[in-house]
């Protein structure tokens, strides 16, 4: 009975935190609402994506976090800091509403929260291991990862690319409808994340105040 109620704490942690923290370098800038035109040469795209985000050791931002539920009116609106650290090293730090920690750190995934922390494995999960691979493509600037399971799409205005990723698996088309990542035309870092699920709700991530190749403590991806 406890190992059942734990697998189901921990999905629910998951579903309504790791799923959409994606993202992870990014950086604020609220795309425009000028019409977007498909970008036909991806590859070229991509090659620059890899070249301009080689260039970042680390990362460290506010962010925002938006939940929009089917059920609710207003989105559950969170915040806090987000750091990234070559290599694969994520922490996103809430701060409001309330104190709340999750770190990525290769396969593992710790969760803080009310003075107790937990340590889990993300191959357990399929869901979180696909999203911290596309967090890991944003990050990193590779996107060979997306392959025949995903539908990529890139499109662009006068100041940003709008990069979209479907799923056409049929195991993840039940968590996962879309993700649709906004990148900065200047130094492709990433303006918002929006993960979108199947029964309609959606996360949104901005990012603002991004500071590259800083130092902080790497005390902070400890999961112990």
């Amino acid at each position: 009975m406890y190992i059942c109620q734990l697998f189901l704490v921990t999905k629910m942690y998951i579903r309504n935190h790791l799923l959409l923290l994606l993202p992870f370098v990014f950086f604020l800038s609220i795309p425009s609402q000028a019409q977007f035109t498909p970008v036909n040469d991806i590859e070229l795209f991509r090659q620059r994506l890899a070249v301009e985000n080689k260039q970042f050791t680390t990362i460290e931002c506010d962010f925002m976090q938006f939940k929009h539920l089917v059920i609710m009116d207003e989105p559950l609106v969170s915040s806090g800091k987000f750091y990234f650290m070559q290599d694969d090293k994520v922490c996103l730090d809430y701060t409001q509403p309330s104190p709340y920690l999750i770190v990525l750190n290769g396969q593992k995934v710790k969760i803080a929260t009310g003075g107790k922390s937990n340590v889990y494995d993300m191959s357990s999960y399929q869901m979180v291991t696909v999203m911290k691979s596309m967090l890991s493509s944003c990050l990193l600037g590779d996107f060979s990862g997306v392959g025949r399971d995903y539908r990529m799409s890139v499109s662009e205005d006068r100041t940003v690319y709008q990069v979209e990723i479907e799923p056409l698996n049929r195991n993840i088309k039940r968590y996962l409808q879309k993700i649709e990542i906004t990148f900065d035309k200047k130094d492709l870092s990433v303006n918002q994340l929006i993960v979108r699920e199947p029964s309609g709700d959606y996360t949104r991530h901005v990012f603002s105040n991004k500071n590259f190749n800083t130092s902080f403590p790497e005390q902070l991806f400890l999961l112990k």
